[in-house]
């Protein structure tokens, strides 16, 4: 049974993809992306004086915006903050937080 529980979770890891996530600011978005800022906005129960903040997934960063990514959260992918958090392993779950699109 442990057998096979290690077996089946080397499976699952060796099919999913790695994808960063960065906290971005949902009103400001503009030509360039989105805002990033810091990753505790995007932790559930923040309320910031300037709406709401998202999770962006395997966005292209470029100076303080991401781009070209999505708010979609990816399913049985391991995702991880540029800092190195970890928020999903595998579509297991993880830290909180939540993605529109």
């Amino acid at each position: 049974m442990v057998a096979t529980l290690v077996v089946g979770a080397a499976i699952a890891s060796a099919n999913t993809d790695d994808v960063t996530a960065d906290c971005v600011a949902v009103a400001d978005r503009d030509a360039d992306g989105y805002l990033v800022v810091d990753d505790d906005r995007c932790e559930e129960g923040y309320r910031g004086p300037h709406g709401a903040y998202i999770w962006y997934f395997g966005g292209a960063l470029r100076a303080s915006r991401v781009f070209g990514g999505t708010t979609v959260r990816p399913s049985n992918a391991n995702i991880s903050t540029r800092s190195g958090a970890v928020i999903q392993r595998g579509g297991f779950g993880g830290r909180g937080g939540s993605g529109g699109s």
